[in-house]
């Protein structure tokens, strides 16, 4: 298949002022859920236009931007939201926070199911709100991840939890809830009065074809009052820096309220790439995505491969979503366990998080050892709380020689590590 996109070509992000990149010359970062990828030539262009009309002044919505949004909804996942449930928001973690803020109180409780994106956690918390841990329930055998209904009905039931952010499809875990899933947090969550805010940047980003991304708002009526969900063109189009979130509410008074949170963080009115990057992702870019996916998924198989020929002590998750391959090390620090410096046990699991701070995990050590022995950088996965201290997560959304680079560096610290371990 031709590289229409150039998607194949190196894109310079080094020394250009990336937070990803802000790295060792000769480091290379598979961190930062971003992409490597040359956008959508319609957003480069729309943002050429922008830019050569000459006048930055304030920016409104247009009625086009909503149409947009909603036309990328029926057509990608037969879901088309009335255009009154729709509001601007310059980035889902401001609007989470601000929503936060807004919807619950200094003191209470907000769910998650861990592990989970880590920033969750910091939106909580840094609002004088208890971050509240519900860990996935994690099968061994089959590397896969299932909600602990107990847990979560049991945590949602306390006097102080009043609102659970959902991540919908799962980062770090790739989880893909069921609609039955996801219908039954919000049965549950409407039995103890608790607001059910969804994140679902990475709807966009599904593998496996036995699955459907479901936004939560197209379950049926009575399912939608106490929900809110986020999503935006930041992960499908690797346009992040254009602060861009939908934010959909279908119950009126919800909405009132959360929109008035927006204009009083101030986060309500777009900057000068928001709008045309959004319109043109949305309305102009299907062939762009198609290509993109099915070049990320041949980097994913490429992962999967290389590791289960070379790196067996390394096994991924079975992952239906995200560019974000969960690679759990469980065997490998088993076999070849780690230093006295870690602090916790590698069978360590987070359960209630009620600071930022996390202990130290082989996770850590691990992730410390590969950028020392090769260069390469990826995440530990004890940032993300849950079962995730003998984990490490890996962004592959990049030129295939980038992951073919990134899976040689990495070879050669699993290598060192079991010589030295």
């Amino acid at each position: 298949m031709a590289d229409v996109f150039g998607f194949d070509n190196p894109v310079k992000r080094r020394h250009h002022n990336w937070a990803k990149w802000d790295v060792a010359d000769d480091e290379l970062p598979m961190t930062i859920a971003d992409m490597d990828l040359p956008t959508s030539p319609q957003i480069v262009q729309a943002l050429h236009d922008k830019v050569a009309s000459a006048t930055y002044g304030y920016e409104d919505i247009p009625q086009e931007y909503y149409e947009a949004v909603q036309g990328w909804l029926t057509r990608h996942h037969r879901f088309t939201p009335p255009l009154e449930w729709m509001s601007f928001a310059t980035g889902v973690i401001p609007a989470l926070s601000s929503l936060i803020r807004t919807l619950t109180t200094v003191g209470d409780n907000v769910l998650m199911l861990t592990p989970v994106y880590n920033i969750f956690f910091n939106s909580a918390a840094n609002n004088g709100r208890h971050p509240l841990a519900s860990p996935l329930d994690y099968e061994n055998a089959s590397h896969t991840y299932s909600i602990n209904w107990a847990d979560v009905e049991k945590k949602m039931a306390l006097a102080r939890t009043t609102m659970m952010v959902v991540c919908n499809p799962h980062n770090p875990s790739g989880l893909v809830p069921e609609p039955e899933d996801l219908a039954h947090i919000v049965r549950l969550a409407r039995q103890y009065g608790v607001i059910v805010v969804s994140d679902e940047v990475h709807g966009d980003m599904l593998w496996d074809d036995t699955l459907d991304y479901t936004p939560i708002l197209s379950l049926p009526e009575p399912l939608r009052g106490n929900v809110i969900e986020l999503i935006s063109p930041s992960k499908t189009f690797n346009c992040a820096a254009t602060h861009a979130c939908m934010v959909l509410i279908a119950d009126p008074n919800l909405r009132a309220h959360a929109v008035r949170g927006f204009n009083n963080d101030e986060i309500a009115e777009p900057n000068l790439t928001a709008v045309p990057a959004s319109i043109a992702a949305y309305r102009d870019s299907d062939e762009w995505y198609a290509a993109m996916l099915s070049y990320v998924r041949a980097n994913i198989e490429l992962v999967n491969d290389t590791l289960a020929r070379e790196m067996p002590l390394i096994t991924p998750v079975k992952m239906a979503a995200t560019y974000l391959p969960w690679l759990d090390c469980t065997d490998l620090f088993a076999a070849h366990p780690s230093s006295p410096v870690s602090s916790v046990s590698p069978d360590y699991q987070s359960t209630e998080v009620e600071a930022l701070d996390r202990p130290h995990t082989v996770s850590d050590e691990f992730t410390a050892f590969i950028r020392q022995t090769s260069g390469l950088l990826v995440n530990p996965g004890g940032e993300y709380f849950g079962n995730g201290a003998t984990f490490i997560r890996m962004a592959v959304a990049c030129p295939r020689h980038q992951v073919e680079d990134a899976l040689a560096r990495l070879k050669r610290s699993y290598d060192l590590w079991c010589e030295q371990h």
